[in-house]
């Protein structure tokens, strides 16, 4: 077995069932307090309207296809690796969330925008959680 802090990881991105179905849930649960709340019905139609495109944005961009890969190598540098392009230098924002079930990492590229990474168990192999919880609780300094 590999010790956890030696080699690079590679973290391919997948989006998880999870936390979409999570997501699912959260948005029903606002149409349904939206009807419970007894606003006038332009309003409860507006605000549901906005509801559902923000579904619909959402589902689009979980369905759309995306070969992206996160590195993180031996002197915590991130990139994002992408199919047929030059590898892009990451910097990992702060406030990662590490706990044993769930990883969120938020990254910004050197042009300001930012990338969030959600890990769970069911879009990364256990053992690659395992090793990038151990690399960002305990750093290379």
């Amino acid at each position: 077995m590999e010790f956890p802090l030696e080699l690079p990881i590679f973290i391919p991105y997948r989006p998880s069932i999870r936390v979409c179905l999570f997501n699912t849930l959260v948005h029903a649960g606002a149409i349904f307090c939206l009807v419970m709340a007894h606003l006038p019905h332009t309003v409860t139609v507006l605000v549901g309207v906005g509801i559902l495109m923000h579904y619909g944005f959402y589902l689009k961009r979980f369905f759309s296809p995306q070969n992206i890969c996160f590195k993180l190598d031996r002197e915590d540098r991130w990139q994002l690796l992408r199919p047929g392009r030059a590898a892009v230098d990451l910097s990992l924002l702060p406030g990662a969330l590490v706990h044993p079930r769930i990883v969120v990492l938020c990254f910004r590229e050197p042009g300001s925008r930012t990338h969030s990474c959600v890990l769970t168990r069911d879009n990364l192999d256990a053992q690659t959680l395992r090793r990038l919880r151990v690399r960002l609780r305990w750093p290379y300094k």
